[in-house]
C-alpha cells in the first residue's frame, strides 16, 4: 500500500466539522411546576439543510437525576401540517433517557446518529416519564428558531400550538460546516489524482 495512498485514508478518516446547537434553551430556573404524564413535546421544522440528532434529553425538574426512564420519541408530522401533525404521522425513532442531570438540567443519552429531512415537520414527544421529568414553565419563551430549523409550538395531550411552556424532551443537532464539504471534495481529487497516476 502507498505512502500515498494511506495519506488519503488518512485524511477521510477525520471527523467532519460541525457546531453542536441545543434545541430547547428555556434556561433552567428553579421555577419549576411539575406537570404529571406524557405526551407533552415540541414541534419543528427542519430547514432547507437536513439536520443529524447526537443527543437526545429529558427534563430532570428536581434536579437530582430521573427518578426512572424516560421514552422519547421523534415523529414525522403528517399531511394536516402545523395545526393538525399527527394524523398520518409516523414515528421515526425512539430512545430511553435515564440517569443523572448531564447538563442545564437535562439528562441525556446518545442517537447513535439520527437524520432528520430538510423542509420537514417533526414533533420530539415524551411518550413515557418519570413523575419528576416533565416541567412547564410558563413566560419564559424559549430561542428554539434559527437557520437550522423553525420551532413551531409545543405540544401536549395531542392539543398543538399552545406556545412554549413545557421543558421537556430537548435534543443537540448539526449540520456539517462548509469547511466539511471542501475538505471531502479535497480528498475525492486527491484520490482521483492518484487513480490517474496509476493507469
Amino acid at each position: 500500500m502507498s505512502k500515498s495512498f494511506l495519506a488519503v485514508a488518512s485524511l477521510a478518516a477525520l471527523p467532519f466539522a460541525s457546531q453542536a446547537i441545543v434545541f430547547n434553551t428555556i434556561p433552567d430556573t428553579t421555577a419549576n411546576t411539575v406537570v404529571s404524564g406524557s405526551g407533552e413535546g415540541h414541534m419543528f421544522t427542519v430547514g432547507s439543510s437536513p439536520i443529524s440528532v447526537s443527543q437526545v434529553g429529558m427534563f430532570d425538574a428536581g434536579g437530582d437525576g430521573l427518578a426512572g426512564t424516560a421514552s422519547i420519541s421523534f415523529i414525522k408530522a403528517g399531511g394536516g401540517g402545523i395545526g393538525n401533525p399527527l394524523p398520518g404521522s409516523s414515528v421515526v425513532a425512539s430512545y430511553s433517557v435515564s440517569g443523572a442531570v448531564s447538563s442545564a438540567g437535562y439528562v441525556y443519552a446518545p442517537t447513535g446518529g439520527l437524520s432528520l429531512q430538510a423542509n420537514t415537520l417533526y414533533l420530539v414527544v415524551v411518550t413515557a416519564a418519570p413523575a419528576d421529568a416533565i416541567s412547564a414553565n410558563f413566560g419564559s419563551v424559549p430561542t428554539f428558531s434559527n437557520s437550522l430549523l423553525t420551532y413551531n409550538g409545543d405540544i401536549a395531550n395531542g392539543s398543538v400550538g399552545i406556545g412554549s411552556l413545557y421543558k421537556v424532551a430537548n435534543f443537540v443537532y448539526a449540520v456539517p460546516e462548509p469547511e466539511t464539504y471542501a475538505m471531502v471534495a479535497g480528498v475525492g481529487l486527491v484520490a482521483f489524482g492518484l487513480w490517474r497516476r496509476r493507469q
